[in-house]
């Protein structure tokens, strides 16, 4: 067991012993979701090493590479749910290396829409490839259970319905 994982129980019982009727299961679930999304993002980080692509750069390359048509920054940090902000700055970043190219849009000219150049595409095919390979590994045993993805989608689709009604 990793030491956030621990951290994280520890947390959970110190809160269950000071308040015995807090919320013990949303608190493990959410620790439990938490634990998942950092390990996945791990592997990723392992899979873009001694890469020219980080692995937040890559998760903005990849729904670019096979998407018809340009796109505009603030439309993939929502569809990512990411910040705009941050978006922007990996958009930069992946500008000046060469592996995007924004360009004012047609409709709006205040808005830039955003297409993956050649030398993008041949990185994000390559870098993605490793990436699934890290993750694959990394899940193995837990697709083994046919069940596993889908349960995990109908986890995902509670939680996205209940954002858009929050937003």
């Amino acid at each position: 067991m990793s030491d956030s994982r621990d951290l994280r129980s520890q947390t959970v019982d110190a809160w269950a012993s000071t308040i015995p009727d807090i919320d013990r299961q949303t608190m493990e679930t959410v620790a439990l979701i938490k634990s998942i999304s950092e390990a996945v993002d791990r592997a990723s980080d392992q899979a873009c090493r001694d890469l020219d692509i980080s692995a937040a750069e890559l998760e903005l390359l990849v729904p670019l590479r096979h998407h018809n048509g340009p796109l505009t920054a603030a439309r993939l940090a929502d569809m990512l749910h990411m910040s705009r902000a941050g978006v922007s700055k990996h958009l930069r970043r992946l500008e000046d290396r060469g592996l995007v190219v924004r360009q004012a849009s047609d409709a709006d000219r205040r808005t830039a829409e955003v297409t993956v150049t050649d030398r993008g595409r041949t990185l994000t095919d390559s870098t993605f490839a490793r990436d699934l390979a890290a993750h694959r590994a990394l899940l193995q045993d837990s697709l083994a259970d046919p069940t596993t993805v889908a349960v995990l989608r109908r986890i995902n689709s509670a939680i996205m319905g209940r954002m858009d009604e929050l937003t």
